[in-house]
């Protein structure tokens, strides 16, 4: 069969959608750009917030209309919408349009949802808890070229209190140092020349593994190291940079590996959301201005010539005035955060 996949939301989604890509492809169907030729369309949708849940029944309804004027016969939701509203009874009566609704933990499935003859509306939503890492057996089929996300771990420990996704995507699970460094190559010999290293929190790796890495367990600089040497002796035109660390986790051992390493790049991405201590606390963010204002000027230290990535959450539920003005002038701090 011919299918096409459209994939909202962020790179964890991404690669979900590649791991699912190439299993339909090693199964012997075709992947297709243009939803008018495709037998089955999947969306994988995010449910990170409530408009981006509007915005993906938007795209599943749009999708749904080539099942009248194209040779759709199959239209599958997959991903963070579908496990945020599992428990709704509403869910299938509200798309009575989809086929087959698929939690964040059914990518291991999406071959016999495709094949199946199941009645519709099919409902799987496996335990995230319980999801496994990716068979590295088979290939991705990937969406970007050049560059290419690879997931260091799944899931969340942090309990931030307007986000979801330890509901939607379980507790942190770190995947082995193997797997990371033997994906990566994998996709080096392919001819990715950028390896981006995701995950809810990279800098949290290893939390989940038992003890600190100060007494023997590998953190987020080992796995680092490890895969900026091997990737070195592969190709070393390849770049390595890594997406979402948590400020109470990124720290001089980090930085260091990062300066140590030619084909890492000095790249920090730091989702602060708030500069305001207050207000970082209802947040449930374990940290302080002050303690960002040391984050920052640490990695400038070690790091002058790094470049610095952020997002800022404002209009927070009572967020005040003052909370603000605290923010615009953290983020207005010369030799702190340079403003692009």
């Amino acid at each position: 069969m011919i299918v096409f996949l459209e994939t909202l939301g962020c790179s964890r989604n991404q690669v979900d959608s590649e791991i699912m890509l190439g299993k339909l492809v090693a199964a012997g169907h075709q992947r297709t750009d243009d939803p008018a030729l495709a037998h089955v369309i999947i969306v994988n949708t995010c449910g990170f917030i409530s408009t981006a849940s509007d915005e993906a029944v938007e795209v599943i309804l749009e999708l749904a209309e080539f099942k009248e004027k194209g040779v759709c016969r199959r239209l599958i939701a997959t991903g963070c919408l579908a496990q945020r509203y599992k428990d709704d009874a509403g869910l299938v009566d509200s798309l009575p349009e989809v086929d087959a609704f698929l939690g964040t933990a059914a990518c291991e499935q999406i071959v016999a949802v495709v094949e199946g003859k199941q009645a519709s509306p099919l409902t799987l939503f496996p335990d995230p808890n319980q999801r496994g890492f990716q068979d590295l057996t088979v290939d991705r089929e990937l969406i970007s070229k050049g560059f290419a996300y690879i997931k260091v771990s799944e899931g969340c420990n942090r309990h931030c209190t307007y986000c979801i996704i330890p509901q939607l995507r379980g507790t942190q699970r770190s995947r082995p140092v193997k797997d990371i460094c033997t994906e990566a190559a994998s996709l080096v010999a392919k001819g990715v020349k950028e390896i981006i290293l995701t995950a809810e929190n990279t800098t949290d790796y290893g939390q989940d593994l038992g003890a600190p890495a100060s007494e023997g367990n590998i953190g987020f600089d080992k796995v680092l190291s490890s895969l900026a040497r091997k990737i070195a002796r592969q190709d070393k035109t390849v770049w390595i940079r890594f997406l979402y660390t948590h400020p109470q986790t990124l720290g001089a051992e980090v930085i260091k590996v990062v300066q140590a390493h030619d084909n890492l790049c000095s790249y920090y991405d730091v989702p602060i959301q708030h500069a305001a201590s207050t207000l970082l606390k209802r947040m449930g963010r374990p940290y302080t201005r002050e303690d960002l204002l040391g984050l920052f000027k640490l990695i400038r230290k070690l790091d002058p010539g790094a470049s610095l990535r952020t997002t800022l959450i404002v209009g927070f539920p009572g967020e005040t005035q003052e909370e603000f003005e605290i923010l615009k002038n953290f983020i207005e701090q010369k030799n702190i955060i340079r403003i692009i």
